[in-house]
């Protein structure tokens, strides 16, 4: 063995550490590849899930303006109608004023005015009377239908509420508390489907 063969240990453990570098890197390297897989496929993954929310959210939000533009529709035409109605007031006027003047009429003994007449100013008066009665009726069916509308859309966001929570369950179920997958995404689908 020649002086020019002779390695020290300085040199020796320079080489080594440069050896373990080399292979570090490329451990490293593939490491980090496959890493790089794995955040395109969540992100894909993610990518399609977060999709499919907004689309559900989307149809969710187009059926309720759907619903809601029925009641404005729906309460328009109460509100139209409830104009054409006689009101208890002008009714009670009106059958006020019916009464004096056939009081006075009566107490004049007016020879104008029949007893047919006064039959058929009662006769008037009673169709009146009724279709107050029938109107307030129809009025107190509307609002027990507008409170029903207002049931159902009220329990349709709740139940859009709840459906977004579950999601959110989900997918924390899938990602823990850590962000990091806790399973995969077909061991997450198998596991929902049971």
């Amino acid at each position: 063995m020649n002086d020019s063969d002779k390695v020290t240990v300085r040199e020796y453990i320079e080489a080594l550490l440069e050896n373990c570098k080399e292979v570090c890197k490329d451990k490293f390297n593939s490491i980090d590849v496959k890493i790089q897989d794995k955040f395109k496929e969540l992100d894909e993954k993610m990518g399609a899930a977060f999709r499919f929310e907004k689309q559900s959210l989307e149809t969710a939000k187009t059926e309720l303006d759907r619903r809601l533009e029925g009641m404005n529709e729906f309460r328009a035409q109460l509100e139209k109608q409830a104009d054409s109605f006689v009101n208890e007031g002008e009714q009670t006027l009106f059958n006020t004023l019916i009464r004096e003047k056939t009081e006075n009429l009566e107490k004049r003994g007016e020879s104008w005015i029949t007893n047919k007449d006064i039959e058929n100013l009662k006769f008037q008066l009673n169709g009146l009377n009724s279709r107050v009665t029938s109107n307030e009726q129809w009025i107190s069916d509307k609002k027990k239908l507008s409170s029903a509308i207002a049931v159902g859309i009220i329990s349709l966001i709740v139940f859009i509420l709840l459906a977004l929570i579950g999601w959110g369950l989900y997918l924390y179920d899938i990602h823990g508390r850590s962000g990091e997958p806790s399973m995969s995404y077909e061991q997450a689908i198998k596991k929902g489907g049971n």
